[in-house]
C-alpha cells in the first residue's frame, strides 16, 4: 500500500489552514495524519506479509526528514514531477516496475480511514486471484485508488 506524500515541512504544509495555524503548526499536523496513516498500513503488514507500506514522497531530497516520520519497514519512491493524475500513474508503474502484483495508492491525510477497510481490501479476492491478463506475466495488474 503506498501512500502519496509531500513530507512535512514547515510553510510547505496545510498551507491552506494558515492562517489561523502557523506554519509550523501546519506542519506538525501533517506530520500527525502521516503518522496515523502510515500506523494503519505498519498493522496490516504485521497481520499479512502480501501487505508492503511504500511511501510516494516528494520532494526529493526530503527522505532524512522522512525517515523520522516513517515505520522503519516502509519503502521510499520519490514521486514523478507533473500533477496529480501523472503522479499518481508514475507510482503505480514504479511500484509494478519493482513487482508488486496489486497496487493500492492512499492520501496522506486521510487518519480517520478506518482500519477495517484498509484490511477488507487487502483481503479482497479481486487482489490475491486475478487470473494472468498482462502478456506474459501470468498475473494481472490490480490498482485502487483511496482518496
Amino acid at each position: 500500500m503506498g501512500i502519496m506524500i509531500k513530507t512535512p515541512r514547515n510553510g510547505f504544509s496545510k498551507t491552506r489552514l494558515s492562517p489561523p495555524l502557523s506554519s509550523e503548526e501546519g506542519a506538525s499536523i501533517s506530520r500527525c495524519f502521516l503518522r496515523d496513516t502510515c500506523a494503519s498500513i505498519e498493522t496490516l503488514s504485521q497481520e499479512d506479509p502480501f501487505v508492503v507500506g511504500v511511501a510516494i514522497y516528494t520532494p526529493v531530497g526530503s527522505e532524512a526528514d522522512l525517515g523520522q516520520i516513517l515505520p522503519s519497514a516502509f519503502r521510499m519512491i520519490a514521486q514523478r514531477e507533473g500533477g496529480l493524475g501523472v503522479r499518481l500513474s508514475g507510482a503505480t508503474e514504479d511500484l509494478f516496475s519493482i513487482g508488486f502484483s496489486a497496487v493500492c495508492l492512499i492520501d496522506s491525510d486521510s487518519p480517520t480511514l478506518p482500519l477495517d477497510y484498509l484490511r477488507d481490501l487487502s483481503k479482497s479476492p479481486l487482489i490475491r486471484t486475478i487470473p494472468g491478463t498482462r502478456k506474459g506475466s501470468g498475473t494481472a495488474r490490480l490498482t485502487c485508488f483511496v482518496y
